[in-house]
């Protein structure tokens, strides 16, 4: 069984000098780049959905402005998702997509950082998607063989 993953950076934050990156909270900017993507990402999440975000604040006000209301998601902070890298990343979405699978969700929403996310949609979309921009994602389906031993990226288009 195939499992959708979106896949969207963080909206833009803040860049105050002396506090920590991880405390960094959205902009009036990245509230809005949040308000405009809502009604895209409405219509791909129609099931039970997984929303899995970093532990940095931007992260999960982004996740908390693109699902609030929706009762259909199941939420988790991943703490790996903030400094992972592209093969750190592939490896946390194999994961979710196994997990993904013993629960019946088909659906899994994550929101992160680059550049890990950047590089991953690039490998995925064979370089039509080249850098994601703040609150900027891809949409592709993840499979995997019977026993999961293999799994298979596949890009459907970006947001």
């Amino acid at each position: 069984m195939d499992t959708t993953f979106i896949l969207i950076r963080h909206a833009q934050a803040e860049d105050v000098i002396g506090k920590p990156d991880l405390h960094r909270a959205l902009t009036g900017k990245g509230l809005l780049q949040v308000r405009m993507l809502r009604p895209k990402l409405a219509g791909l999440v129609k099931k039970a959905v997984l929303g899995v975000h970093s532990t940095a604040i931007r992260s999960i006000q982004t996740m908390q402005w693109l699902t609030g209301g929706n009762n259909n998601f199941q939420y988790l902070a991943h703490l790996g998702l903030y400094s992972a890298d592209q093969e750190q990343l592939k490896a946390i979405i194999a994961d979710l997509h196994l997990d993904a699978q013993t629960k019946k969700i088909k659906t899994v929403l994550i929101i992160g950082h680059n550049p890990a996310f950047s590089q991953f949609a690039a490998e995925v979309s064979n370089f039509a998607v080249q850098d994601l921009g703040t609150c900027e994602g891809i949409v592709f389906k993840v499979s995997s063989s019977p026993k999961g031993e293999s799994i298979q990226f596949k890009y459907l288009n970006s947001l």
